[in-house]
């Protein structure tokens, strides 16, 4: 994306253990960039703490699709290739269930994002 941009810099990534801690960084100046999950990143965009760059949720790859990533190690997947494919199956499952049921889950989310 840097490079379409033609943008030529460094970048160097950090790891926080949490968005929090990046959000602060870059509210420091500290870091120049972060990269955030939701709620954290729209809500800083709409109490102008940050700027975004790009938005999953409206960029023409990605707008209208599920997002979100799930990690396992290699040796889990080839101990335990079912238990994994069952698992990704009933996230998918609930997220579909939940998006068409109801408006509960956005409602949850946003009264805990406060």
């Amino acid at each position: 994306m840097l490079k379409e941009q033609c943008l030529n810099i460094d970048v160097q990534f950090l790891p926080y253990a949490d968005g929090n801690l990046a959000l602060e960084a870059l509210e420091r100046g500290q870091v120049e960039a972060v990269s955030l999950w939701d709620p954290l990143g729209s809500l800083a965009a709409v109490d102008g703490r940050a700027d975004v760059l790009m938005d999953l949720a409206t960029d023409p790859v990605f707008a209208g699709r599920y997002c979100c990533f799930y990690y396992v190690s290699g040796i889990l997947l080839e101990k335990e290739p079912e238990k994994i494919k069952a698992l990704l199956r009933a996230l998918e499952q609930a997220h579909t269930h939940s998006m068409r049921t109801s408006d509960e889950p956005l409602l949850a989310l946003y009264t805990w994002s406060g």
